[in-house]
């Protein structure tokens, strides 16, 4: 059985423990290139209005993708082309379960929730995260939804050797721990943060059910509220995000998983960036094909 620091322990440790992080070499470059992606995507010259067009067909793919990978992490059965039918199709895939289309109408509902948190001026609350779990965890019962677990509703944190929070101090850990990272938002590199409470978060695993997905929402939520891209989780990286989870909440190593961050934050900044070149390219190559045509008349 693990027998190590409790979640508030860790909380009260945040502080010192991303000072300590934010200065080693490995995690300065990789937030370093993170930034840098992310910068190239605010250049003018990259944006149009015809491009609005284009990311939003992007921004759709990339959802389709980003609820596919969370739900299959989970125990989905759902295919690709059958996620996207769910989220955005007029027929439902025949012969799908219908808790595996729930959990990824959830994650598609849960998303709007996420781009309205990340609007907002202040940082995520208890409220907050019992909304975004009501939306996100369509396919836990009603009566589980939004609400953190009963006292005496005691979980085990599924291939991991951490122990979840005792029921009874999961209210008070996610307070604590969301009032630690408001208090750090200004002040800790946003991916850094944003690795932290999902780890505290995975960790205090405040609802029945539905942790990993609404976890996986809050990251973004507070990712995209600083400016940065939402990440999502592919199947070829779910070993090395079990591991990093496991390398933070049992071995008080918290590199690997922001290393993850940051690489994954940098790779979706620079598909944003690939998808509004290309669609600055076309854009152009249209306009000179327009502009021979009306010359030759």
């Amino acid at each position: 059985m693990f027998v190590g620091k409790t979640v508030d322990q860790k909380i009260m440790e945040l502080p010192l423990v991303l000072e300590a992080l934010a200065s080693r070499d490995v995690v300065a470059e990789s937030l370093r290139i993170a930034d840098q992606a992310n910068e190239m995507i605010l250049a003018k010259d990259l944006w149009a209005e015809s491009q609005f067009a284009d990311m939003a067909e992007y921004r759709a793919d990339w959802i389709a993708q980003y609820t596919y990978y969370a739900t299959k992490y989970e125990g989905s059965r759902l295919s690709l082309p059958e996620t996207e039918r769910v989220l955005f199709g007029r027929t439902l895939p025949s012969g799908a379960k219908l808790n595996d289309m729930y959990a990824a109408k959830g994650m598609g509902d849960g998303f709007s929730r996420v781009e309205a948190m990340a609007g907002q001026e202040t940082f995520p609350d208890i409220h907050d995260i019992d909304a975004l779990h009501l939306l996100t965890a369509l396919d836990v019962p009603a009566r589980r939804r939004g609400v953190f677990r009963p006292s005496g509703y005691e979980v085990y944190i599924q291939g991991s050797s951490a122990q979840a929070a005792p029921s009874e101090e999961v209210e008070r850990d996610m307070v604590v721990l969301l009032e630690m990272a408001a208090q750090l938002d200004r002040s800790v590199h946003p991916i850094v943060l944003a690795a932290a409470v999902h780890a505290l978060f995975e960790m205090i695993h405040p609802f029945v059910d539905g942790n990993g997905r609404t976890g996986k929402q809050l990251v973004n939520a507070m990712l995209m509220r600083h400016g940065y891209q939402p990440i999502a989780i592919r199947s070829s990286q779910y070993d090395m995000y079990t591991e990093a989870l496991e390398q933070w909440n049992v071995y008080d190593n918290p590199e690997p998983l922001v290393l993850l961050f940051a690489e994954t934050e940098c790779k979706e900044a620079e598909k944003v960036r690939d998808t509004l070149q290309h669609s600055l390219l076309v854009a152009q190559m249209f306009g000179r094909q327009s502009a021979g045509m009306f010359a030759a008349r």
